[in-house]
């Protein structure tokens, strides 16, 4: 095993921000639009957000927490994959959500949102606080812990274009509308997309536990339905970000001596043995 440093700054300085973030989404979350403490926590709540929403605010203060305390490379990797795709989601959350509040007050609220500005900053101070998550967990682990795994594991890269560019279009509906598109790829296409091709640059354990965080990930996006994205039902991609995680994690699980003509293996000494 390949540990880390006792005293890794840059990964100690991640795990701070996770935490802090996860704390501040943790917050942006709770407030109901009338200012009750609740939000996405708890049910019947006047809110755009959902348990989703809750539980990525939880793993992502959860996952600063375990960059703190682990060192296993192989783990930390993970560790930064997965926090950095929670954080994104949520900086992306907050991003349509800032717009998304005036809109349910207007439309669909049960009552009347009487703490508009402060929950639309809440929603700001979230999408930048998850945004510097998300970009610090990304650059340390693209340049930091990269290992190239063969052209076996570059099949993520095509399979995170497929996600990237196919979720939002069916989320959507249609080309047409640019504000849907972007905002089914800011919560959910480009976070789950960047893990994706992230795996190809890990070891084997790191690369199937961020499969496995994705796809989790996609699955609880299914729970409730938050008015977040009432115009944008992610439940008709979510089959399509499962099975992309699980060709993902597929490819890594070739033993790597079947990976004929893809991978170089190492010459085998036939002189005979006195």
């Amino acid at each position: 095993m390949v540990f880390l440093k006792a005293r890794d700054r840059i990964v100690w300085l991640v795990a701070v921000s996770a935490l802090l973030s996860g704390a501040v989404s943790a917050g942006a979350v709770a407030v109901a639009g009338n200012g009750d403490i609740g939000g996405a926590f708890a049910r019947d709540q006047l809110t755009i957000y959902g348990p989703a929403h809750a539980a990525l605010s939880i793993a992502l203060a959860v996952g600063g927490l375990l960059l703190l305390v682990l060192r296993q490379r192989e783990a930390v990797a993970a560790l930064l994959g997965t926090t950095g795709m929670c954080a994104a989601q949520l900086a992306g959350a907050g991003l349509v959500g800032y717009r998304r509040w005036p809109l349910y007050w207007g439309c669909c609220s049960p009552g009347a949102v009487t703490e508009q500005s402060r929950v639309r900053m809440l929603a700001v101070a979230m999408a930048l606080a998850c945004a510097v998550s998300a970009v610090a967990c990304i650059v340390v682990l693209w340049r930091r812990f990269p290992v190239w795994q063969g052209w076996v594991a570059a099949l993520a890269f095509p399979v995170a274009l497929v996600v990237a560019v196919a979720v939002p279009r069916l989320m959507a509906g249609a080309w047409s509308d640019g504000r849907d598109l972007a905002a089914g790829a800011l919560t959910y296409s480009l976070p789950f997309a960047a893990a994706l091709a992230s795996s190809a640059l890990m070891g084997r354990f790191a690369a199937l536990a961020l499969a496995v965080a994705v796809a989790c990930s996609a699955v609880m996006a299914t729970v409730g339905q938050p008015f977040l994205e009432s115009r944008l039902p992610f439940r008709d991609s979510v089959a399509l970000v499962v099975a992309a995680a699980v060709a993902v994690a597929v490819s890594r699980l070739i033993p790597a001596g079947q990976r004929v003509g893809l991978e170089s293996t190492p010459p085998t000494d036939r002189t005979p043995s006195p």
